[in-house]
């Protein structure tokens, strides 16, 4: 978490902040660091949010919750709310059948 983009598409943007500090189990067993705070933008636009709501495990491998957010597009500054799944994209382990 050095601050570097985890990906970048068409000139946008996501980064992940700051975590949990310990780790959440999901229902396959799967251990993982839930984000706390992340960026994200593009040219003229970037919001940094902050995870206020619990974090529910959904289907597949993502996480959903809601987020406060303080956004800047344009030169202007505001705040507001959001809600975002966070997908785990390593390969899952799961049950056997």
């Amino acid at each position: 978490m050095d601050g570097t983009p985890d990906h970048k598409i068409h000139e946008g943007y996501h980064r992940i902040l700051e975590t949990d500090t310990s780790p959440t189990v999901d229902a396959y067993g799967n251990e993982r660091l839930l984000p706390r705070i992340f960026e994200f933008g593009c040219e003229g636009i970037s919001v940094v949010g902050t995870y206020d709501c619990p974090q529910r495990f959904a289907i597949g491998r993502g996480y959903i919750s809601g987020y406060r957010a303080r956004v800047r597009m344009d030169g202007e500054e505001f705040t507001t709310r959001g809600y975002s799944e966070h997908i785990d994209e390593r390969h899952p382990r799961r049950p056997n059948p």
